[in-house]
């Protein structure tokens, strides 16, 4: 198996699903934002073309999530990035 992953499963070396017992799902829900869009699996016409643009598309998803989903507004909110998430730049 490839080890502890956040996916409710692991791939065992056959190529079979194995559930993981260490997964994130069983304790938190959790929304994946690609950054900048167009990256891994986003897709769409409107894409960003800077971290400012981003962050805007980012508080305005979330502002729709919340007011689709209002039972979310009241537990904790955690943001995690990898790779670009971290990014900030001054020269947009």
């Amino acid at each position: 198996m490839l080890g502890e992953k956040i996916g409710p499963c692991e791939i065992a070396e056959d190529l079979s699903e194995v559930p993981n017992p260490h997964t994130w799902t069983a304790n938190a829900s959790m929304i994946f934002l690609d950054a900048p869009n167009g990256a891994g699996y986003s897709h769409g016409r409107d894409f960003t073309k800077n971290t400012k643009e981003y962050a805007e598309d980012a508080y305005a998803f979330f502002q729709l999530f919340f007011a689709e989903f209002p039972q979310y507004q009241k537990l904790k909110f955690h943001i995690f990035g990898e790779s670009y998430a971290g990014m900030i730049s001054k020269f947009n």
